[in-house]
Parts: C-alpha cells; structure tokens; sequence
C-alpha cells in the first residue's frame, strides 16, 4: 500500500514538473525570440562622408584604403556641412605593449561601427612605436575588419544626396 501512494504521489510529481517546465518554455520562448536577422534599425547617411578632424602622420599613407572602402560601398568622402554626415575617425593607441589602430565611422558623434587593427609585436623593447612596416600590418587589419563590419551595417544603411547648406536668406 505504502508503494502505490509513493507510486502516485510520484506520478502526480512528474506531471506537474512536466507542465511547469512546458509553461516556463512557451514564456521564455514568447519573451525572447533569437532569428538570424539584423534588427538594427535603418541609419539614413548622406552621400558624403567626412574627411576625420585629425590625423596621424603615420596613418596618412594608409588612409586611403577607408576611403576606398566607403567609395565602393556608395559614399564620397570630402567636405560637407550636412550634420548628419558620417565621419572617419582614427586613434592610434600609444599602449606601451601592444600597438593598436582604432578606425571609427560615426554620425552625429555616436559610433556605427569600430575596426581594430592589432599588432602586439608591433613595439621594440623600449615601448617605442615600431617603424612604418607595423603601421602597414594595422592599416591593413583595420581595414579588413572596417570593410566587413561595413557590409554587415550596409542592408540597414540608407544613403542619400546630401541636404542642401543653410541659407541664411531662405529664413522669413
């Protein structure tokens, strides 16, 4: 006797067990849903794209290939007033271990995408920046890593002609 009320004590158990665990996965499915499919919303970029505010002298040689990789992917980069216009940013890191090039495109200041080029041989013992050959392995990295982050934002990225520069006499 004592076995068939444990028997049904553990049946009743396992089916209630069993429906809890059904309710928690039909809520955690209906709570979030993972899809293989970007949900970034649209970004509406003019045409053209800033030249970055500053710099580096030993990024100079290298700049070209962003460019290139904004040209072949629609955009112009030169001069414009329009605010909403992207811009290239680059930052070489001065880490006395590892020599690192950050290459930002950003809109109205927030970041839409960031490559990295590394190179942790890239300092001498010293901790002095390493010659031009270190800076070409991170341009090159960087731009690998920039033109790829680019053609995942590009399904979201809607380019348009640039907005016409402020007239002054066009206000009444």
């Amino acid at each position: 006797m004592c076995d068939k009320r444990h028997s049904h004590w553990f049946r009743v158990g396992k089916r209630m067990a069993v429906a809890a665990s059904l309710i928690l996965i039909a809520i955690g499915t209906s709570a979030c849903s993972s899809t293989g499919h970007n949900v970034a919303p649209e970004i509406t970029a003019p045409r053209t794209a800033r030249h970055p505010a500053s710099l580096d002298s030993r990024l100079a040689p290298h700049y070209h290939l962003f460019v290139s990789i904004l040209q072949s992917n629609g955009f112009e980069v030169g001069q414009t007033d329009d605010p909403r216009a992207l811009e290239l940013k680059f930052v070489l890191d001065r880490n006395p271990s590892v020599l690192e090039l950050f290459v930002s495109l950003l809109q109205e200041g927030t970041p839409l995408l960031s490559a990295r080029g590394s190179n942790s041989e890239g300092r001498t013992a010293g901790g002095a920046i390493a010659g031009s050959a270190h800076i070409t392995i991170l341009a090159q990295r960087a731009a690998a890593n920039f033109e790829r982050q680019l053609a995942a934002l590009k399904p979201n990225l809607l380019i348009v002609e640039d907005s016409p520069p402020f007239n002054a006499t066009m206000q009444k």
